[in-house]
């Protein structure tokens, strides 16, 4: 009975991504460094589900690049999949995860009195395998996956028009991590390359496949033992598609835990700066945010 409810605790729990430096004391929690993978002390089977529902409400207003104004009504539904099996440490140890989305948007705005209609269907996936090795290194091979479809009704000038747009994309790629120091302070370094390709169909013609190098790199300092776990984290991007004018795609994070007899508490905090891509969440960062 223990098991039952312990696997029906964690089939409700979205994915949670962590440990830069060291292991966290929360199973089921993802390296970010692959590196980190061999200092766990307990292996770990996750499935899990979830289903999002979202209602939006926004006025638009008139400016010089968007010369009409009114209202738009957006109801997203996201249902997505999380698998996750992580080996217990103790020299070769690997991790591996598959995350799948599917969502749709319906969006309703009025715009100087004309009704338009927005709708867009999308689906991804993310797989990962990482290893991680007694030499404090670790190597991780992924591989996303996307698709969307976008219809679009609107009047212009008084004339009904419709536009479909289809859109595929994938991104191999591969990270590498390693560890430096002991857990009074532990440095951790990432360094992820993939190769994000582009394909566009509708909207008169078809464009094209387009292929942008991602580059992330990544550091963090970490501290902590049996009792607690303290690690400032930062992930960037200084190289991939950067205008002028554009931030940096930075992504910072802090987590805290602490180990009070049998109870563990922690949390998480993350703060995005830039357009900073994460591959797993894609289809989060399009409907919704």
């Amino acid at each position: 009975m223990k098991l039952l409810l312990t696997f029906l605790a964690l089939s409700f729990c979205h994915s949670t991504w962590a440990q830069m430096t060291l292991p966290s004391a929360f199973p089921d929690m993802r390296n970010a460094n692959p590196a980190v993978i061999p200092l766990r002390t307990s292996g770990h089977l996750k499935l899990a589900y979830q289903k999002d529902s979202v209602k939006r409400k926004q006025s638009i207003l008139a400016d010089d690049d968007f010369p009409f104004s009114g209202n738009q009504k957006d109801e997203v539904e996201l249902n997505t999949i999380n698998a996750f099996i992580g080996g217990k440490g103790g020299g070769a140890t690997s991790e591996f995860s598959f995350d799948g989305t599917s969502g749709k948007q319906r969006s309703n705005f009025v715009l100087d009195g004309e009704s338009n209609h927005f709708d867009v269907n999308a689906s991804s996936y993310l797989i990962k395998y990482a290893l991680g090795f007694d030499s404090r290194w670790g190597l991780e091979l992924l591989y996303m996956g996307y698709k969307s479809d976008y219809d679009i009704d609107f009047v212009l000038g008084g004339d009904p028009t419709n536009i479909s747009i289809e859109q595929k994309s994938s991104a191999p790629g591969i990270k590498l991590g390693t560890i430096i120091g002991d857990p009074s302070l532990s440095l951790g370094l990432t360094f992820q390359y993939s190769a994000l390709k582009v394909e566009t169909k509708g909207a008169d013609e078809d464009t094209d496949d387009e292929t942008e190098p991602l580059s992330i790199f990544g550091v963090g300092l970490g501290t902590g033992g049996t009792d607690g776990l303290l690690e400032l984290a930062m992930e960037f991007d200084p190289i991939s598609n950067q205008d002028q004018d554009d931030l940096m795609p930075m992504k910072f994070s802090f987590i805290a835990e602490a180990r009070i007899e049998s109870l563990v508490l922690g949390y998480k905090g993350m703060l995005f700066r830039g357009n900073f891509i994460e591959l797993d969440k894609i289809i989060q960062d399009q409907l919704i945010y």
